[in-house]
């Protein structure tokens, strides 16, 4: 039952999105890091690249690094939580 519940939320698939992205940058399917940055529509690893700070530790000579990759996941993951809590004040009301 808790299986089936979790294919229904908003975290489960934006994980696997994300996932799913990293991989296809990983083995080379994206050279020009479009796709992981999913065209400057997510905000925070967005401005975090263009702060002077982050960038080296998100793309060192045009390759996405290890943090990048996690740094990924993680703001997947958080968008996933967001929408799940905005789905649940709403069911709630």
């Amino acid at each position: 039952m808790i299986i089936m519940n979790i294919f229904k939320t908003f975290t489960f698939w934006f994980a696997i999105f994300s996932i799913f992205v990293c991989l296809f940058n990983y083995f080379g399917y994206e050279d020009k890091n479009l796709q992981f940055f999913i065209f400057g529509l997510e905000p925070i690893l967005y401005k975090a690249v263009y702060t002077e700070t982050f960038r080296s530790w998100i793309i060192a000579n045009g390759n996405i690094l290890w943090v990048g990759y996690v740094l990924r996941i993680f703001s997947g993951l958080f968008y996933g939580i967001i929408l799940d809590l905005i789905v649940f004040f709403i069911k709630k009301i």
